[in-house]
């Protein structure tokens, strides 16, 4: 028997020893999340720290109910940062853990859902009956407990289904969203079949051609998209601007989809799309803005710490932008931290005319999926990019931290 040494979000001390049953043996690793009972009736998304053989003393061990994740969703350098916090601030490792993570990633029977109004299916079947049930009773309420949706569907591994409901966007963790902030989406529509496939396109048209709607909605498809241009790459096109170019309707469109023409998604709109593709230089520094960033370089050659001293307005973030620019350049993550949330606004816009998308914003005014979705894209990827946050971004899974700006750091 496999035994999992598990951290759970609770101000607690030590681990906890639970066994994985045969069916989970190969799909259990250290860092995955596993869903666990813990007492009588309640269940906390714990994390994996270690697995052995060793069974532990004289009292029943609790098996594993579920598995979360294909892959671990910490990094090992966060593992032995957490621990140090534990051991500096004389706090439990779960109450680290319970403050490192989104909301999103730790889901408990004690946790508060709601509906997000913009979820729509990206394909049929995307949503399986219980998942339908659960959304169901949370749009009937409005915000309900996972423990409430337990007892009322009497569904087991309602955890499970909730983690899923949240991976597709379709609600949300009901107390971690602030000031309403919605990611902002759009629909997108595309051909259900490869460019290449000329035969595919020739079936299509064929299928369609006695559907003068559904053939107009495929023709102002192909205009929008370049598809037919082939020395050019297919545009994504919006299904607004594909139901206004064709002037058809809707159910037009969702007709098509059924026939298996087309397919829409979502995409994620930047709310600063408005500032424009062309990246900007950072501003030309002064003489004296120079000479403080070459000390900086200096300083770093034989500690890594050092500190800038500038009254309010006097340059520092223009040293901070060449100094992050560097880092980027070397293939290296940056971090930006800042005191407070309404600071983050206020650079915002200033820091994207430069780094563009390689800007990520992590703080509470972003709903709980937002935040869930930073931590997975730098987990996934170890590009060059900068995260500009409060505190809570410091346990963000970095791969390749090379610069770390703690801006007021009086504050």
């Amino acid at each position: 028997m496999t035994y999992a040494e598990v951290i759970l979000p609770l101000p607690l001390y030590s681990t906890f020893t639970y066994s994985i049953p045969d069916n989970l043996q190969s799909a259990v690793g250290v860092g995955f999340r596993v869903l666990v009972p813990f007492g009588r009736k309640k269940f906390y998304t714990g994390i994996v720290t270690m697995l052995h053989n060793q069974r532990p003393g004289n009292y029943e061990v609790k098996d594993i109910v579920a598995v979360l994740d294909n892959d671990s969703i910490l990094r090992h350098p966060q593992m032995k940062f957490w621990q140090w916090i534990s051991d500096y601030y004389l706090c439990t490792l779960g109450e680290v853990y319970k403050a490192a993570l989104p909301s999103g990633l730790k889901v408990e029977s004690e946790t508060f859902i709601s509906v997000n109004p913009d979820y729509e299916e990206s394909e049929p079947g995307e949503l399986t009956d219980r998942m339908r049930t659960v959304l169901d009773f949370a749009a009937q309420r409005g915000r309900m407990q996972v423990h409430e949706i337990t007892r009322i569907t009497e569904f087991k591994n309602v955890e499970s289904i909730v983690n899923k409901l949240l991976e597709l966007g379709a609600i949300h963790v009901a107390e971690r969203v602030i000031d309403n902030y919605r990611a902002k989406t759009e629909s997108c529509v595309r051909l259900n079949i490869d460019r290449t496939d000329d035969e595919a396109l020739h079936r299509i048209f064929d299928e369609v051609k006695r559907a003068k709607k559904q053939e107009a909605l495929l023709l102002s498809y192909l205009d929008l998209s370049h598809w037919l241009q082939k020395s050019k790459p297919v545009k994504e096109v919006t299904k607004d601007e594909l139901l206004k170019r064709s002037g058809v309707t809707q159910p037009v469109l969702a007709a098509a989809r059924q026939r298996g023409v087309f397919e829409v998604y979502k995409r994620e709109v930047n709310r600063f799309a408005d500032l424009g593709s062309d990246l900007i230089a950072p501003p030309t520094l002064t003489d004296e803005q120079t000479r403080a960033y070459s000390e900086i370089h200096r300083c770093f050659k034989d500690k890594p710490i050092t500190l800038l001293h500038g009254v309010t307005s006097s340059g520092k973030t223009s040293i901070y932008m060449h100094l992050i620019k560097d880092t980027l350049e070397a293939g290296k993550q940056a971090l930006y931290l800042v005191p407070e949330i309404a600071l983050t606004t206020q650079l915002t816009r200033r820091l994207r005319k430069v780094f563009g998308d390689k800007l990520l914003i992590y703080h509470s005014k972003f709903s709980d999926n937002e935040r869930v979705d930073i931590w997975k894209r730098l987990l996934d990827s170890s590009d060059p990019c900068m995260v500009i946050g409060v505190r809570s971004s410091i346990f963000l899974p970095y791969s390749n931290l090379g610069l770390i700006v703690v801006d007021e750091e009086h504050d």
